[in-house]
Formats: C-alpha cells, structure tokens, sequence
C-alpha cells in the first residue's frame, strides 16, 4: 500500500510538469484592437539603442570690418612742444613792490627750476599723448620736435614739411603763489594747450586747454616745503599736473 502511494505521487508530479512545459511553449495571444482602439506599438527588441545626440556646430567668428582710411593714415606724426617758459614764483614782499617784484618772482621760479632741475611738464603730456594721436589717427613715423620757439600754424606747418599732422603741447602758465588771505603757504597753478594741426593746410583741427591748481591741497607748503628733498612737492604737483592734462586732452583731441 505504501509503495502505491509512493507511485500515485509519482505520477501527480510528471503529470504537473508536463503541463508546466507546455504553457511556456505557448505564444502569447496576439493583441487585437477593439473597433476605435488603436493597437499599441510593439515594444523595440532589448538590443535597440536611441540615436546619439549631436551638438550642432557654432558658427565661425565674423571679424570686424576695418576701420576706415582716414586722411592721416600713414602719414607723419610731428610731435612738438616749446622752450621751457619762466616758471614765476610769487611772494608778498614781491607783490608790494610792483613792476620790480613781478621781475624778481620771475627770477625766483627760474632760480628754483635751474637748482633742483624742474622740467616743463609738457614733455610729460606729450610723451603720454603723442601715440594716443598715432594710435587714433593711424598715423605712420613720428617725429618729435622739442624745444621749439614759434606756435604760429603756419610756422608748424611748415615745419612739417606742409606734410601729415602735427601735434603741440605747450605750457602756458606755471607759478607757485601765496594764497591771497595766507600769505605764509604756497600753491601751485599750471596751464597748457594742445593742439592738432593739418600741416598741409596750416589749420587747427582739434584744440584743448587745461587747468591745474592745487589750491585744495589739505596740507600746503610754506616757502620752505616747496624746495626741500630736492623740490620733492614741487615735482610731484607737476606729475599730477600732466596727468590732468593728460585726460583732458585725450577726452578732447583723441576719443570721438
């Protein structure tokens, strides 16, 4: 009896398997859509891949066109500036003396420019402009002319061989003076021009003044501070003099 149970068991299993094969042997139904019903994609075999994604690519730069020829293009840049002016140095005891004072403050300022060698600061404002000039007007060589005597256009045009542009700087005023109500401290008051001349024509195209003063100074000098440490703060105010001019002009005879 009990090997019959054993059999019948037997039987059961291979009975079950058999019919566990079969159902994994069988297609799955077909899908078919009711009338209305779209019949859904069939899904893409596992070894399908999306396409890459491409960056498109950038466009070339487009440079930017060329400035145009102007009229000074490759011609001579002739850079002048002038014989160093009397620098006048102002006192209260000069001022009461009249005529014969104003010659001694005269005298006074070119004593200190010679002693403790002060330089005309439109040297300065010319180096620093002149290949702003050059640059704007796209001019070819330079030719510098220091320590010229006339400012008259027709003498700098002729001096420019009636060819190119010229460019002068000239300082016109410098002077260290009293304040009016502080007889004792001293300030400094600069001046220049500068102009852009056709030298083919003899006519200013461009011209610029500038003012400098330094009579907001926190700290001004007594007539001995404007001399000491080799004229220390007299220098420095004329640096700072040519640095204003410097921005002046450029604003007014370079930028558009």
């Amino acid at each position: 009896m009990k090997g019959f149970k054993y059999l019948a068991f037997a039987v059961a299993a291979l009975a079950w398997a058999g019919a566990q094969a079969e159902e994994a042997a069988t297609p799955p139904p077909a899908v078919t859509a009711t009338p209305g019903e779209a019949v859904p994609p069939a899904a893409p075999p596992a070894s399908a891949t999306a396409p890459a994604e491409t960056t498109p690519a950038e466009p070339a730069p487009v440079p930017p066109p060329a400035a145009p020829a102007g009229p000074y293009q490759g011609a001579t840049l002739t850079s002048v500036t002038y014989v160093m002016p009397s620098m006048t140095k102002t006192s209260a005891g000069a001022a009461a003396l009249g005529v014969l004072g104003a010659l001694m403050t005269l005298g006074e300022g070119d004593k200190i420019v010679r002693a403790y060698g002060v330089t005309d600061a439109a040297i300065a404002i010319s180096a620093a402009l002149t290949p702003l000039v050059a640059a704007k007007y796209q001019t070819g060589s330079t030719v510098a002319a220091p320590g010229w005597n006339s400012n008259d256009t027709d003498d700098l045009a002729k001096l420019a061989n009636h060819s190119g542009l010229v460019l002068d700087v000239e300082t016109r005023q410098w002077m260290v003076g009293y304040f009016p109500f502080d007889w004792g401290h001293y300030k400094l008051q600069y001046g220049a021009r500068a102009r852009l001349i056709d030298a083919v024509t003899g006519k200013a195209i461009r011209k610029s003044t500038c003012y400098f003063t330094t009579a907001d100074d926190e700290n001004p000098p007594n007539d001995t501070r404007v001399v000491e440490n080799d004229a220390a703060w007299l220098k420095d105010r004329l640096s700072k003099a040519a640095d204003a001019c410097v921005a002046t002009f450029t604003k007014e005879l370079v930028e558009p």
